[in-house]
């Protein structure tokens, strides 16, 4: 404003003619005497007016564009480590504004006015204060820099360029910094939407999708609680297609590491390494909102996965399961196949008459077992059989009655007394007819190598229940209660 009060003063000034000395000067010489003068012309006061208001205008269009030409956003810059911070620049990468998307943003930013410094500056002053902060540290050295800017030559650029700033200030002697650039897809809806529902920045749920979409278990509700550190060490370990760049090594200090976290396995499953078949195989990964590390290995043919706490180092499960090619019977290590139905025929011995026959392995207090079912003239049997030694650990079998059901088959055909005969010695017990019985329930079962019927039914006020031997039809159990 004030160069513009200047132009117009000039401007004045240069449309006033300066005749004073001339006209003090002929005066003096030709005092008395009668003179005409010929005047100069001035300039209409409309005209002088309107030079003014031009020269005026000039200035404050002038003003105008160079304002909008150091305002306008053309770049806008978005900084995560824990605090997220977006900035945003000008064709020249000068600091139009700063804002804090999260509290620690804030704590970052603090009283500092960046506006209007090079983009250098500010990242300094604003990583500085994060190292300061313990935001950035070697226990946890990342930072996330993701770019919006409509050219793509020019997003390239700034994001090397921010790289480079941004590498500089956080490598140290001990360790090297990690930059993750990312540029921003404005198409990106689904990062959109998730940076909108979870209250993070546009690169942050960019990088976010990228991880579940190389691991299906991931959840991005739980991996948006992670610093930018945690999310560069599962991008080193899976990988994932990134429209950017990642250079540097992510810090893992502050975790107990891989080989800790193998020795915590093998001293858990009690297995010497020298058992172990193979590699050991340990993956750096987030479950259930822990970081952990996941441990396979095999060994005396079986395969164990094993999760230890990444900090702690405690184990958070173990999972135990037979080789594939055990499970045929291809090693004597196990009983075989064949073996386990010659186990299996001494309570089923007509193999004819097996239906449904199927097992599989399962460890049950430390011991590897085979878990096997059979159904065998109308009932069905689950055994449970050291895997080694072919032991048979447990026999149960069932067969359900229902009174109105007769459809079930015969239980004479198996030597046990039919279940109208177990209830009619209830009956006797009780001193009731049939006639006087409701809710009849009978079941068939086979219990500590015991066939038994478990009879219960109404009559009056009173609920019966009864135990009855299937094979000699003695009465096990006898029992009569008010009805409730």
């Amino acid at each position: 404003m004030k160069q513009t009060e200047n132009k117009i003063k000039r401007a004045f000034t240069n449309i006033t003619p300066d005749i004073l000395e001339t006209v003090v000067s002929d005066s003096a010489i030709q005092k008395g005497t009668v003179m005409y003068v010929k005047q100069k012309r001035r300039l209409p006061v409309v005209l002088v007016a309107v030079a003014a208001a031009f020269v005026m205008l000039f200035g404050v269009f002038a003003g105008v564009l160079a304002y909008m030409g150091n305002n306008a956003v053309a770049s806008v810059v978005s900084i995560d480590v824990n605090p997220s911070i977006e900035i945003k620049l000008n064709r020249k990468d000068v600091v139009v504004d700063i804002k804090a998307l999260n509290e620690d943003g804030q704590k970052i930013i603090g009283n500092m006015d960046l506006t209007g410094t090079k983009i250098e500056v500010a990242l300094n002053a604003l990583i500085g204060s994060m190292i300061t902060g313990g935001y950035i540290d070697e226990l946890a050295n990342s930072v996330l820099v993701s770019v919006d800017n409509g050219n793509a030559d020019k997003n390239a650029a700034l994001r090397e360029k921010l790289n480079a700033i941004i590498s500089g200030l956080i490598t140290t002697e001990n360790a090297e910094g990690a930059v993750i650039a990312l540029q921003i897809d404005k198409n990106d809806t689904d990062s959109a939407t998730l940076a909108d529902k979870l209250g993070i920045s546009l690169g942050k749920a960019q990088l976010i999708l990228s991880l579940c979409a190389n691991n299906a278990k991931y959840d991005p509700e739980s991996l948006a609680k992670l610093g930018i550190n945690e999310l560069s060490l599962l991008l080193q370990e899976i990988g994932a297609e990134l429209k950017g760049e990642f250079v540097g090594s992510a810090s893992d200090k502050a975790y107990i590491g891989v080989e800790k976290a193998k020795a915590a396995a093998l001293e858990y499953a009690k297995v010497s390494k020298d058992l172990v078949e193979g590699n050991i195989k340990a993956e750096f990964e987030h479950d259930d909102g822990m970081m952990v590390y996941e441990v396979e290995f095999v060994a005396e043919g079986v395969r164990y996965e094993i999760e230890v706490n990444a900090v702690t180092g405690d184990i958070v499960s173990c999972e135990k399961k037979v080789k594939d090619v055990l499970i045929t019977g291809q090693t004597q290590k196990f009983i075989t196949e064949e073996e386990l139905k010659d186990i299996i025929s001494a309570y089923c011995p007509e193999r004819q008459e097996w239906n449904g026959f199927e097992y599989n392995f399962q460890y049950d207090d430390g011991v590897l077992i085979y878990e096997a079912e059979v159904s065998y003239k109308g009932v069905e049997y689950e055994f449970e059989v050291n895997a080694k030694t072919g032991e048979v650990i447990s026999v149960e079998s069932d067969r359900y009655y229902h009174y109105e059901d007769n459809s079930s088959g015969n239980s004479e055909e198996n030597g046990l007394i039919t279940k109208e005969q177990a209830l009619k010695k209830v009956l006797d017990r009780a001193g009731l007819a049939e006639d006087d019985i409701s809710r009849l329930n009978i079941e068939l079962d086979h219990d500590d190598n015991v066939w038994k019927y478990e009879i219960e039914f109404i009559s009056g006020r009173y609920e019966y229940e009864a135990e009855i031997n299937a094979d000699t039809g003695e009465i096990i159990s006898y029992e009569r209660d008010t009805d409730d």
